[in-house]
């Protein structure tokens, strides 16, 4: 709360006052599928929020939301789950205040279960397309942000049905700590998603194939991201 309210007091001191608005819609009500969904109130025809929590809700819920907001639309951003566990372990001493990751605290977080079925991409989209109709859903590869920015953006823009809009910048958001993968942290990893990343190369090919060691090659043409 009181970050909240600080935040309210920042974006009043310079003027921001839809932000002020939004503060008072996310504080003053009671939680509810209504109450989320004014916060989303704009003129704007495409809305939406990031958050990697929402890939790891149950079926039910999933059921629920969908039955709410029938023509949702889902961009899930994977990359590989070896990386994905080194940076969500950082991130998190990160946010704790700490200026390195020790090695007991990686493989401290490395072992917690929740923290890997974000690396369980194929459970976590099956739940999603049993619900969200076909095509609504976008396999975006964190891999192409870097070697095929431009063709990511553009599917992106694709899949949302908007007009694609110049980028400005280099803007990172929740940058982390910067520090290399500890040996012991790498190969536990590897072998906690062994079978993980077997699966999604033979599910899905493209950056799949180059986590599971395939032909670097002809990295050039593979796909920055599909639709489910």
């Amino acid at each position: 709360m009181r970050r909240n309210a600080q935040r309210v007091m920042g974006h009043a001191l310079r003027g921001e006052f839809d932000h002020v608005a939004f503060y008072a819609r996310f504080l003053g009500r009671k939680r509810s599928f209504d109450w989320y969904h004014d916060l989303f109130i704009s003129r704007k025809a495409c809305r939406g929020e990031i958050t990697p929590q929402y890939a790891l809700l149950s079926d039910d819920m999933i059921a629920r939301i969908v039955s709410r907001w029938p023509d949702l639309k889902v961009i899930y951003s994977v990359r590989n789950p070896v990386d994905r566990a080194w940076s969500a372990c950082r991130y998190q001493a990160t946010r704790s205040g700490r200026d390195a990751v020790g090695e007991a605290q990686a493989m401290e977080f490395l072992d917690a279960q929740p923290q890997n079925y974000h690396g369980k991409y194929l459970e976590n989209t099956e739940r999603w397309t049993r619900h969200l109709k076909p095509g609504h859903m976008l396999i975006l590869f964190y891999d192409a942000l870097g070697s095929q920015a431009d063709a990511a953006y553009q599917d992106v823009c694709d899949f949302l049905d908007i007009p694609v809009a110049p980028i400005s910048g280099d803007h990172r958001v929740n940058a982390s700590i910067q520090q290399d993968i500890p040996e012991t942290f790498l190969s536990r990893a590897q072998e906690i998603f062994a079978q993980d990343i077997k699966d999604l190369d033979a599910a899905w090919g493209g950056y799949c194939t180059d986590w599971a060691g395939g032909d670097l090659v002809s990295r050039h043409v593979r796909p920055a991201s599909f639709r489910l």
